[in-house]
This record gives C-alpha cells, structure tokens and sequence, in this order.
C-alpha cells in the first residue's frame, strides 16, 4: 500500500499563501518582507522597498544568476536561483516606496549542494480537471491511503535507464495529479529528465503534454512517506491536441459503424470485426520508446515536433512534420541499417568523382576560353552544386527506413514522400486559401503524421494496430481512402 497523506498534506500546503523574509547580506532586499502566492504553474510575489535617490535603474533589485537566495519564516524555508526570479512590475506610493511584483520559478526546501544527492524520488505533476488518459496502457493494481481513506488504483510498471517507475493519477481534493515514484536513489537531474521523457512519450501515443508545473518530492527510504526535501518547478510546457494514435476505444474510432447496427449486433459482430486483436499499450514497448527518448536526440526530437505540428496551422504543420520524419530517418538508417548499398544515382563513388571533375573541368575551360569572369559563371558555387549532384533522391532517402523497420509502404504512402520538397519549404503556401489545395494539403499532413508514428513505434519494438486519420477524417479531405480506420503495423 502506498500511503500519500504526506504527499498531500504537503502539497495543500505548498498552494497556500506565505509570509517570508529575503535573507542575503548583499541584496538590497535583505530582510524585506515577501508575500508569495501559487498562482496557476508559478509563484508569485509582492514586497516593498525604498526608493534609492537618484535616477531609478532598478539595479538594486538585480538577482544574481547562480547566487542562491533564501525565503525564510519561523517555521519553513525556501531556496532559489537568481536565475528563476523574475521581476514583472514595478509600481511607487505616495510614501517613496517601491512595490516590486514579479514570479519565481524554482524553488526548493533544501539548499542546491544538498539537492544533489540521490534520493528516493517521487514527481509528481499537478493537472487540475485535466486527465493523462492512461487507460489504453497496460496496468498492475495497487492500495493507495490518503489519511484514513483508501484508494483502489492503478499504475504503469516502466524501465529506463535502468530505473524502475510506477506512474499513476490521483485525485486530491478537486484536482487530479499524475505520480511517478522511483524505487531506487536517483540524483534529482536524471529524474527529472527521465520523467519528462515518460510524459513525452505518453503524449506521442495520445496526443497531449503536460509539463506546466512538477513537485519532486526526496526521500530518505524507499516507502516515500516522509519527504526530507521538496523541488518546484515551472516549465510552462503543454500540448492539447487530443490527436492520440492509439487507442483501444473502438467506439470512439468506428461509431459511424457502432450506430448504424442493431442490439444484437452491437453486442456480436461489432466485438467480433473491431474489437478483436486490440490490446492495451505494452508496458515493456512503453519502456523502450522512453529509453530512446532519453538517449536518442534525433527520437526526442521527432517527438517534440510531430507534437508541436499537430496544434499549429497548416502551414507550420507539414514542414514540421517533414522535418520530424527525417530527423526519424536519419536515426532509423544509422542504427538499423547493416549493408552499404548506396541509394545514390551512380553507386560507385570513384566513378562518381570522376564524372564530376570532369565536368567542373569542361567549365574551368569553356571560361577561359572564353575570357568570362566569375561575374559571367560563378565556378565555386557551379562545384558546390556539382558536389551533390550524385545525392540521392530525397524520397528514397524518406523511403528507406520503412523496409528497415518491416513495413512495407502503398503506392499511396510513397506518393507522399515524394511530395517532400514542396511542402517542406512552404511553396504549397499560396495556394492554402483554395479550398481544394487546403484539403490536398491536410490529406498529406495525415499522411505524413502516420508514417512518422510507424517509424517511432517500430523503433521501440511495437506491434499493433494505430489509428489512420487519412480514413478517419476522410470527409474532410474529400478523398477517397478505401483503407481501414486502424492498421496493423
């Protein structure tokens, strides 16, 4: 049984309004008096200073960044940066007094040198009325105690890096809070950054990122009930697309059909046609995707831009979604890639050089044959052209990883790829307020964002059927995809 009436006595407390004094020897603010409040993902703050005569610079309220500065009353204290203090106003009395507003965001319970050391870890994110939607993800049950009430729950089992976590959501009082605990020591820095990976790669799968605002709870003993230090974070990083690509709902993905079928077969065939060989999320697939998270950039990379593209404009969306194919490319080919056939047009490299500096010699003779000057023909940019004239195709390059991965492209699914150059550097652009090409132009965004969840997915080993929004949304395209609404890859 895991018992989080600590975690949540802590928490209520943390929310609450504090009276504290600054305490610095060399800030002109030293024992000024600080009102701090919890203000959505931030700390805000209030306090009074007197105006210095002369020109008003402000560079006494000036926080020093790597300095550490101390919040402190009769029973808490508080740690912070000059680095995560931030003035946002600054106001004067009619009594020459300076009212200074601004926002903190990082703080601790304990100093910077002690918060280096490894403890047993607990994160835990706050979410207000929002939820993780953790329900498609394979789970183990648990007993949770908040003071004397008990709680019937359940977490998601995850290996990384050779850590064990169990992430799960709570409710306490009226808002809703996602845990990762950790059942080893781990330096506070590797936490953080293998829990900000966790919540990445639950949001690739369903569409949305959280990571406004973090408690890191430290604890001397593996129980994690009475926390000995307590970091905040702001981060103000969050994602609401609600454009999963997994889901095992099946309602929410064949209603249309769910609807059109009576009683009985509602209760037969539609579990027999879409319900059969759906499963929840593999936990051990969900621990390989967040290890390549945390030690793959290209992977992160991909995973940040497919999940910004999906809340931008179109127009921002398909370069960002060709720019995180490749990037999932390049990380594909290098890793899984065994043999050295070329894709490029002349497979012999030598031969290949030969031809170009063959080429570039015509040129350097035709010029001075002809007395032209680099105004005439600018040679040194002619070579660098000629330098990538064996490259390969770009969409040959895109096309690669696919068979590596074994996944076999449609005709259709090829046809995108090599659509790249076009929508990649925005030409499609002027055309977006045609009704036709807007809708070409999302179909390919569909297009792409599927063939981008393939290459990750398989990344991590994972075997299953993923949501076609090419089918899916069809009627907002206006095309005609004689596809199913999930496909097995």
């Amino acid at each position: 049984m895991k018992n989080l009436t600590d975690a949540r006595n802590k928490i209520i407390n943390l929310k609450e309004s504090k009276t504290l004094t600054l305490v610095s020897d060399s800030h002109y603010l030293n024992d000024n008096t600080f009102f701090l409040e919890k203000d959505n993902s931030k700390y805000t703050f209030v306090t009074k200073s007197d105006v210095i005569p002369g020109v008003q610079n402000h560079k006494e309220l000036h926080f020093e960044k790597g300095k550490e500065y101390t919040l402190t009353n009769e029973t808490e204290n508080y740690y912070f940066d000059g680095s995560n203090i931030f003035l946002t106003n600054i106001d004067y009395t009619d009594d020459n007094k300076k009212i200074v507003k601004g926002v903190i965001n990082a703080l601790s319970t304990v100093k910077d040198i002690e918060r280096k050391k490894k403890l047993f870890k607990r994160f835990i994110l706050p979410l207000e009325e929002k939820k993780l939607q953790l329900n498609d993800f394979e789970k183990s049950s648990f007993t949770a105690a908040i003071n004397e009430k008990t709680l019937y729950k359940h977490y998601i089992k995850i290996s990384a890096l050779n850590y064990n976590f169990e992430v799960y959501e709570i409710k306490l009082e009226l808002s809703n809070y996602i845990f990762i605990d950790c059942d080893a020591e781990i330096e506070e820095k590797v936490f953080q950054k293998i829990c900000f990976n966790i919540l990445l790669a639950i949001a690739f799968i369903k569409g949305n990122l959280y990571h406004n605002e973090a408690y890191i709870f430290g604890y001397e003993e593996n129980k994690l009930e009475n926390a000995v230090e307590i970091s905040y974070y702001s981060m103000n990083v969050e994602i609401e697309s609600n454009i999963p690509i997994f889901t095992t709902n099946m309602y929410n993905v064949y209603r249309e059909e769910f609807n059109a079928m009576n009683d009985d077969e509602k209760d037969t065939t539609f579990k027999k046609s879409y319900q059969s060989d759906v499963y929840n999320f593999d936990s051990g697939i969900l621990s390989n995707l967040i290890n390549l998270l945390c030690e793959e950039e290209k992977v992160q990379r991909t995973a940040i831009l497919f999940l910004y593209a999906h809340i931008a404009s179109l127009e921002v969306r398909l370069p960002n979604y060709f720019v995180a194919l490749e990037a999932i490319t390049s990380y594909v080919v290098k890793t899984k890639k065994k043999d050295n056939k070329r894709l490029n047009p002349i497979k012999d490299n030598e031969i290949a050089q030969t031809l170009i500096s063959d080429i570039i010699g015509h040129i350097e003779k035709y010029t001075n044959e002809n007395n032209l000057t680099s105004d005439d023909i600018n040679i040194e940019i002619l070579k660098r052209k000629l330098d990538s004239l064996n490259s390969p195709p770009n969409a040959d390059k895109l096309s690669e990883p696919f068979a590596l991965v074994g996944y076999n492209l449609t005709d259709e699914q090829s046809r995108i790829l090599k659509q790249r150059n076009s929508f990649l550097h925005g030409s499609f652009v002027k055309f977006i307020d045609d009704d036709a090409a807007f809708k070409e132009a999302l179909y390919v965004g569909l297009r792409v964002q599927f063939l981008i969840s393939v290459l990750v997915l398989k990344s991590a080993n994972f075997s299953g059927k993923i949501i076609n929004y090419a089918k899916l949304w069809d009627y907002m395209t206006d095309k005609k995809v004689n596809e199913d609404k999930l496909i097995k890859v």
